[in-house]
């Protein structure tokens, strides 16, 4: 599964363009498995003023329900 396009538009200018980034301070790794891969934080940013308008996984579905 790829990423999706949110389409969406910024809270703080009103722009509807977003670009796509990797937060490399950032990463999570599936709990119930300490030894399993770390995977970086994504950002959807808007291509107007910068601001970071969410956060997220590439791939949620690698990780175990709970």
């Amino acid at each position: 599964m790829g990423i999706r396009k949110v389409i969406m538009a910024c809270p703080y200018c009103g722009s509807k363009e977003f670009v796509r980034g990797a937060l490399s301070h950032k990463t999570v790794h599936d709990p119930k498995r300490p030894l399993s891969t770390y995977y970086t934080v994504q950002a959807q940013i808007c291509k107007r003023c910068g601001s970071i308008v969410r956060e997220f996984i590439a791939d949620p579905e690698k990780f175990e329900k709970y």
